[in-house]
């Protein structure tokens, strides 16, 4: 968590979300999220609006990295038809997984997990934002430049 926004009364949206890294903060649905910080999106979002237009609060929404299920994915099919194909009986079945296989592919897809970074992400949080204490926080030359 970045400097203030420990003092947000941050919304998860499962309690089991409530720990993870929310690496992105995002005003709008944006296609792309870059705002790595609640305040920079905020202030990028506000930046755009003139300030007597301001709503009174706004809601910020976390995002951190998807998590991957490799329920359903299968890395040992694919191994053993390709065996199969090259080394196998052209008379005879498809071999069978065994318990030892099963295994194996449960401790593959663990260290795959373990090292790969998934680009997508998803919304786990939100924070309501009161729009002008925010200003007089972070951005208190705004109420000055007020026409």
């Amino acid at each position: 968590m970045r400097s203030g926004e420990d003092e947000m009364e941050i919304q998860y949206t499962e309690e089991s979300d409530r720990g993870r890294e929310i690496i992105y903060w995002d005003v709008g649905n944006n296609d792309i999220l870059y705002h790595e910080s609640l305040g920079e999106a905020v202030g990028a979002w506000l930046d755009d609006i003139p300030i007597k237009e301001f709503p009174e609060f706004i809601t910020v929404k976390g995002y951190a990295r998807m998590k991957i299920d490799t329920r359903g994915m299968s890395s040992l099919e694919p191994i053993l038809e390709d065996l199969d194909e090259e080394f196998g009986d052209p008379d005879g079945g498809c071999t069978t997984e065994t318990d030892t296989m099963k295994e194996a592919e449960r401790v593959f897809h663990e260290v795959i997990l373990k090292e790969y970074v998934p680009w997508m992400c998803e919304q786990i949080a939100h924070v309501k934002i009161d729009v002008m204490e925010w200003v007089k926080e972070n951005e208190p030359h705004w109420l000055s430049e007020e026409p």
